[in-house]
């Protein structure tokens, strides 16, 4: 007579992934060259992280240079290369 053995899993302890943020030390995250930029308004548009304003010119300024994450959005589709990033 075969022996009934079930294997019972046991519960696996899942850890919280929590996303660390790197803190950024450096206030000037991306430059922003104003001879070269034309005022399109293509980085104020596609930031995830809603990191720039216009000045009264229109022209883009870091308004919130701390939630900046570097995702590169801005500087890949400016068309005037106007947008350098000081960390990458």
């Amino acid at each position: 007579m075969a022996e009934n053995k079930t294997q019972t899993a046991e519960p696996v302890d899942e850890k919280k992934k929590t996303s660390k943020k790197k803190k950024r030390t450096n206030p000037n995250p991306i430059n922003i060259y104003r001879k070269w930029c034309k005022a399109c308004g293509i980085c104020i548009q596609l930031c995830p992280q809603d990191v720039f304003d216009t000045d009264i010119d229109g022209y883009p300024i870091v308004a919130r240079p701390f939630e900046c994450t570097q995702c590169s959005i801005c500087w890949l589709h400016c068309p005037d290369f106007a947008i350098t990033s000081t960390e990458k």
